[in-house]
């Protein structure tokens, strides 16, 4: 296959262009990723592993190329799996890592209205990609009609070798992968294409949370012991979409976009100004707030219940109200409504949610309410009402005034819910509010999809958290606030949720987990990504 180029017809010359750029996309696509991950573990035996990943990698690849002669068959392999690759590489320019399982969990759950409202923006970032595939397919379309005749014995090499790897890899992989994983650097398969598109796509089956129970959650049983069943209480948590904590004016923001939450007194509410979320995206981080999975160990997502059973357990009436995509949790509550079939589109807005809250508040004296709502979730002039405008109630105004409007909405919609709890001050009550992730501006202007990337700034992960408690509840537990308040300014992880809402409800389960009344301030703050964890002090 090796010889001067410039002594061969054109044609053939075209075809060992073609060969090498064909068999090179593995080594290509991982030197353009450069995932930590790998790099700084790539010592021997790692390298030898790696290796074989690339070597498998091209025999695979090599196989159509051996065995595709004719024009026909040549364009209807060679040129979507070209435009597939060329996609991949900009994907891993643009987000400094290859594909990984958070975006085919994005892929299985993105809806079409929010589909396209992105097509344009990514068909516009990935626009000197689209040039280049458009370049090679025409290169392709116009090869000779058959590729020079290969012998018998080089088509039976390339088979046997191909498929020896990667029995050899497989079988390595099922039987011991705990010794594999000595042999080939983590993650390394998520940055070999095209085998990382497999790998990626099965990671994501594994990890992605489905629509419904699985029969092995609906089996789970927490165990959990309340210490009064008999206690009125009402608990709501909102779980806010896409709010960065950098724009609350709680966290010091110079726009007033939280100006009815900043007027309560401090010893009602208490806000965390610096809490990362577990994901960079929906289906990632809101398990990790409801259930006890963590960017480590992310089974506790599919395997076990969530925090609604464990409220269930104790004698707690439970309710799931949401605007948004469904969740399986939403099945372990004693009602469950969704509102918003279309959740990307409008015109559906937080309020909406406010009638059904209210009639469970007053409903319900021992309430655990779950409401989700859409938040600051693209297209932001469709989340706030044109009555409701404050910043963008202008004809100039740009991409964020409209996103700081639907924090200040945000801020409207919980201080109702927040009176409301308040006006039967006999029954102790409190509210929590957290974001499942935040928000990078940059990639919504340009049109680009931010959520689940392995490259992010940090507000991307950075969301408000706050815990209100009503004047009832703090006679009753006076200490609480105190507690809450000493732990203010520590660096906090969206994982902590899930036990301090069972302390709070005064709820114990087996085992201890971290939660915001820990007075550890040092700790590092897991973060998926990608097709990684990330730490962040």
């Amino acid at each position: 296959m090796i010889r001067n180029i410039k002594s061969l017809s054109p044609g053939a010359a075209s075809h060992r262009l073609f060969q090498f750029a064909w068999l090179s996309i593995p080594l290509v696509s991982l030197l353009t990723a450069q995932p930590d991950d790998v790099w700084q573990q790539l010592r021997r035996p790692a390298f030898w592993g790696l290796a074989a990943l690339i070597v498998c990698n091209m025999a695979a690849l090599a196989i159509p190329l051996v065995f595709i002669e004719s024009r026909r068959s040549r364009r209807l392999f060679f040129i979507p799996a070209i435009l597939l690759s060329i996609l991949v590489l900009g994907y891993t320019l643009h987000n400094g890592a290859p594909p990984g399982p958070a975006v085919f969990v994005a892929m299985n759950h993105t809806t079409r209205s929010e589909l396209i409202e992105v097509l344009p923006g990514l068909a516009s970032a990935y626009a000197i990609e689209l040039i280049v595939a458009a370049f090679l397919i025409a290169w392709i379309w116009l090869l000779p009609h058959r590729f020079e005749k290969t012998s018998r014995m080089t088509r039976l090499f390339v088979v046997n070798l191909a498929i020896w790897i990667t029995n050899l890899l497989i079988f390595a992989w099922m039987f011991a992968p705990q010794h594999f994983s000595r042999w080939v650097p983590p993650n390394a398969e998520n940055a070999v294409f095209p085998g990382s598109l497999i790998a990626s796509a099965y990671s994501a089956t594994k990890t992605d949370v489905h629509e419904h129970l699985s029969a092995g959650q609906r089996a789970f049983r927490f165990n959990a012991i309340a210490d009064d069943r008999r206690q009125a209480l009402r608990i709501v948590l909102v779980i806010g979409e896409s709010s960065t904590g950098s724009h609350w004016q709680l966290s010091g923001y110079g726009r007033q976009t939280n100006p009815q939450l900043s007027s309560i007194s401090k010893g009602q509410l208490v806000y965390f100004p610096d809490v990362l979320s577990g994901a960079t995206a929906t289906r990632g981080a809101v398990p990790m707030i409801l259930t006890r999975a963590t960017p480590m160990d992310f089974s506790p997502a599919t395997r076990e219940r969530s925090i609604v059973s464990a409220f269930s357990e104790t004698g707690y009436v439970t309710g799931w109200l949401s605007l948004q995509d469904r969740f399986p949790y939403s099945e372990e509550a004693s009602h469950e409504i969704y509102i918003n079939p279309d959740w990307a589109a409008g015109e559906r807005y937080d309020e909406d949610l406010l009638p059904l809250i209210n009639t469970q508040i007053d409903k319900h004296k021992r309430l655990f309410l779950v409401a989700h709502s859409i938040g600051s979730h693209v297209q932001y002039p469709l989340r706030v009402p044109r009555e409701s405008r404050h910043f963008s109630n202008r004809s100039n105004a740009d991409l964020l005034d409209f996103y700081d409007d639907t924090i200040r909405y945000t801020d409207r919609f919980l201080s109702r819910i927040i009176d409301r709890l308040a006006v039967q001050d006999d029954i102790p009550s409190l509210l929590i509010y957290i974001s499942d992730h935040g928000q990078d501006l940059n990639k919504v202007r340009t049109g680009e999809l931010s959520q689940g990337a392995a490259k992010f700034p940090t507000e991307n992960v950075h969301v408000p958290l706050l815990v209100w408690l009503s004047p009832a509840y703090l006679a009753k537990w006076p200490e609480v606030s105190a507690q809450l308040e000493k732990t203010r300014e520590c660096p906090h992880s969206q994982i902590e949720v899930f036990h301090t809402l069972l302390r709070l409800g005064h709820i114990r389960l087996d085992g201890n987990a971290p939660s915001l009344f820990d007075e550890d301030c040092a700790r590092t703050r897991p973060v998926m990504a990608g097709s990684r964890v990330k730490y962040f002090p």
